[in-house]
């Protein structure tokens, strides 16, 4: 074996000791930079869209997720961290880290340290969730409702709307606080996705439920009950893309209101003649909510599994939203869709609703309407079982 190899090789095994040995968290101390719990994580103060996985001795930053090359993994290493906030190459990341492992400790390869976590069955993912959403389940959604008429904003007939196809619900979570639950089915009516925020405008909590499949996001068509037994979904209307749920409410808000002036939208002529065909509508077009645009991809997926030719990117309007808008249309050209964008007047959908909104006395007026037409129609009482079956 001749000299460089022998270095290669030396290089190649201090590499795999230093991604072993290095706890990338520390090495973000160390470097300056500030980390606070997050629930079971960390997030670093600086970057708040940067998050530490502990267990994997890696992190992500979901801000910039969107312009991994496809097949990438998002979860990254202490070379990583060092190139991406501290502004070195790999040489001079090398050398940082090179001098801090112990070349007497044993390498255990990751494999045999961590065992793969398997994918759920469509099953086990929905009783998983099920089981999860049973806990606290209130069996009214009184908070919610008030929650996302008063404070979001939102039209009450479509608060309803989403109530009564079990899309929303209310959980009382171990502090006693209410949460609004926003409910995620796959094609075939199983539960895929749960996101929870707190009813509250003062409160900061949300998140997301263990064991969600973000393959599947938020999807929703207003014309079907997407958590029946397998619905009869339409997918050749074109589907309009938010991030949150509450912004997929807020858009199909002011659609509803005749609120999406295209002009002061700046709609461009494509994105008008389709709003136009669709009469603006909400009930003819599919809704997805990806939670985030780290979830970029269920987009990607979504695109593959339904079968959707025509969909509408309306993400926040800041520079990850606007990335994601490129990111998509770069990914998605040769795919043999038509790609439209739209973004909201102010930071987001539900801002732009909230700036709309008429006074609060006629929106609670036709609550109270709705609410009395409701209860004539069902049973005041809901099975918690029954409410969330398969």
């Amino acid at each position: 074996m001749d000299f460089k190899q022998r270095l290669y090789n030396a290089r190649k095994a201090n590499i795999a000791k230093i991604k072993d040995q290095i706890n990338v968290m520390d090495l973000a101390q160390e470097m300056g930079f500030h980390i606070v719990r997050h629930g079971a994580l960390f997030r670093m103060v600086e970057h708040d869209s940067c998050v530490f996985y502990p267990d994997k001795n890696a992190y992500r930053r979901f801000s910039n997720e969107y312009t991994l090359r496809e097949n990438q993994s998002v979860y990254k290493d202490v070379f990583s961290f060092l190139m991406e906030f501290c502004d070195m190459d790999f040489n001079k990341a090398y050398n940082h880290l090179v001098a801090k492992i112990d070349p007497e400790k044993a390498f255990v390869p990751k494999a045999e340290r961590i065992e793969k976590k398997q994918r759920l069955t469509a099953q086990q993912r929905t009783m998983s969730l099920q089981e999860k959403l049973k806990k606290g389940l209130d069996s009214n959604c009184k908070n919610a409702i008030a929650y996302l008429i008063q404070v979001r904003k939102i039209d009450p007939s479509i608060v309803f709307e989403f109530v009564n196809k079990r899309m929303i619900m209310q959980q009382t979570n171990d502090y006693g606080k209410k949460n609004v639950v926003f409910l995620g089915y796959d094609e075939n009516g199983m539960l895929a996705c749960c996101e929870y925020r707190a009813c509250s405008s003062t409160a900061t909590a949300k998140g997301s439920f263990k064991d969600c499949d973000y393959d599947y996001g938020w999807m929703y068509e207003p014309e079907v009950d997407g958590s029946s037994f397998c619905p009869s979904h339409d997918w050749s209307k074109p589907c309009i893309v938010t991030e949150s749920a509450i912004d997929r409410m807020a858009l199909m808000s002011l659609m509803k209101n005749r609120q999406l002036n295209p002009k002061d939208y700046g709609f461009s002529n494509d994105v008008v003649a389709l709003f136009e065909k669709c009469e603006y509508d909400y009930k003819k077009f599919n809704w997805l909510s990806i939670g985030s645009v780290q979830h970029f991809n269920t987009i990607l997926k979504s695109v593959e599994r339904y079968g959707i030719k025509e969909w509408v990117i309306a993400p926040d309007n800041d520079k990850y939203g606007k990335g994601l808008i490129s990111a998509m249309e770069s990914r998605l050209e040769d795919k043999g869709v038509i790609i439209h964008s739209i973004l909201p007047k102010s930071k987001d959908w539900d801002q732009d609703c909230i700036n709309l909104s008429s006074p609060l006395q006629e929106r609670l007026k036709q609550a109270q309407r709705l609410q009395s037409q409701d209860n004539d129609k069902k049973e005041p009482n809901i099975d918690k079982d029954k409410q969330i079956a398969i």
